[in-house]
Protein backbone atom coordinates (compact mmCIF):
# COMPACT_ATOMS: atom_id res chain seq x y z
CA UNK A 1 0.00 0.00 0.00
CA UNK A 2 1.43 3.37 -0.92
CA UNK A 3 1.01 6.05 2.03
CA UNK A 4 2.68 8.80 0.20
CA UNK A 5 0.11 11.33 -0.85
CA UNK A 6 -0.06 12.16 -4.71
CA UNK A 7 2.22 15.24 -5.20
CA UNK A 8 0.15 18.43 -5.69
CA UNK A 9 -0.47 19.24 -9.52
CA UNK A 10 2.36 22.02 -9.28
CA UNK A 11 4.81 20.06 -7.99
CA UNK A 12 4.24 17.42 -10.24
CA UNK A 13 4.32 20.14 -13.00
CA UNK A 14 7.68 21.60 -11.64
CA UNK A 15 9.26 17.79 -11.60
CA UNK A 16 7.84 17.16 -15.49
CA UNK A 17 8.94 20.75 -16.32
CA UNK A 18 12.93 19.74 -14.77
CA UNK A 19 12.96 15.98 -16.75
CA UNK A 20 11.66 18.19 -20.09
CA UNK A 21 14.64 20.91 -19.29
CA UNK A 22 17.38 18.13 -18.68
CA UNK A 23 16.33 16.68 -22.27
CA UNK A 24 16.12 19.93 -23.92
CA UNK A 25 19.79 20.79 -22.49
CA UNK A 26 21.01 17.26 -23.53
CA UNK A 27 18.84 16.25 -26.81
CA UNK A 28 18.01 19.49 -27.98
CA UNK A 29 14.50 20.85 -28.50
CA UNK A 30 13.73 18.29 -31.03
CA UNK A 31 14.87 15.79 -29.05
CA UNK A 32 12.76 16.92 -25.59
CA UNK A 33 9.50 17.18 -27.86
CA UNK A 34 10.21 13.57 -29.83
CA UNK A 35 11.02 12.34 -26.18
CA UNK A 36 7.55 14.09 -24.81
CA UNK A 37 5.56 12.55 -27.94
CA UNK A 38 6.80 9.14 -26.94
CA UNK A 39 5.89 9.36 -23.16
CA UNK A 40 2.58 10.70 -23.91
CA UNK A 41 1.57 7.61 -25.49
CA UNK A 42 3.44 5.68 -22.92
CA UNK A 43 1.48 7.13 -20.04
CA UNK A 44 -2.19 7.16 -21.87
CA UNK A 45 -1.82 3.93 -22.80
CA UNK A 46 -0.47 2.71 -18.93
CA UNK A 47 -3.50 4.64 -17.38
CA UNK A 48 -6.21 2.88 -19.62
CA UNK A 49 -5.11 -0.05 -19.55
CA UNK A 50 -6.23 -2.28 -16.07
CA UNK A 51 -3.25 -4.51 -15.73
CA UNK A 52 -1.07 -1.77 -15.41
CA UNK A 53 -0.10 0.05 -11.70
CA UNK A 54 -0.50 3.31 -13.45
CA UNK A 55 -4.68 2.96 -13.90
CA UNK A 56 -4.83 2.14 -9.87
CA UNK A 57 -6.24 5.19 -7.99
CA UNK A 58 -2.69 6.26 -6.17
CA UNK A 59 -0.72 6.51 -9.41
CA UNK A 60 -3.86 7.40 -11.77
CA UNK A 61 -3.92 10.67 -10.87
CA UNK A 62 0.12 11.49 -11.07
CA UNK A 63 0.01 9.82 -14.44
CA UNK A 64 -2.35 12.55 -16.00
CA UNK A 65 -1.09 15.34 -14.22
CA UNK A 66 2.06 14.22 -15.92
CA UNK A 67 0.55 13.70 -19.12
CA UNK A 68 -1.30 17.00 -18.77
CA UNK A 69 1.79 18.90 -18.12
CA UNK A 70 3.59 17.10 -21.30
CA UNK A 71 0.62 18.32 -23.40
CA UNK A 72 0.87 21.47 -22.29
CA UNK A 73 4.89 22.44 -23.15
CA UNK A 74 4.40 20.73 -26.47
CA UNK A 75 1.43 23.31 -26.92
CA UNK A 76 3.59 26.11 -25.95
CA UNK A 77 6.35 24.95 -28.27
CA UNK A 78 4.39 24.68 -31.42
CA UNK A 79 2.53 27.85 -30.45
CA UNK A 80 6.33 29.30 -30.11
CA UNK A 81 7.43 27.63 -33.51
CA UNK A 82 4.69 29.17 -35.27
CA UNK A 83 5.13 32.73 -33.90
CA UNK A 84 8.71 32.45 -35.08
CA UNK A 85 7.27 30.69 -38.03
CA UNK A 86 5.55 33.73 -38.90
CA UNK A 87 7.60 36.48 -37.92
CA UNK A 88 10.57 35.00 -40.13
CA UNK A 89 8.12 35.37 -42.97
CA UNK A 90 6.86 39.03 -43.02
Amino acid sequence: MNLRPAPLQSDRIAVERARIDFLVQRDGLGGAAQWVRHTIGIYRRAVLDRQHYASRPEYRRGFIQSYCAFKAWLGCVAASSNRMHATAHE
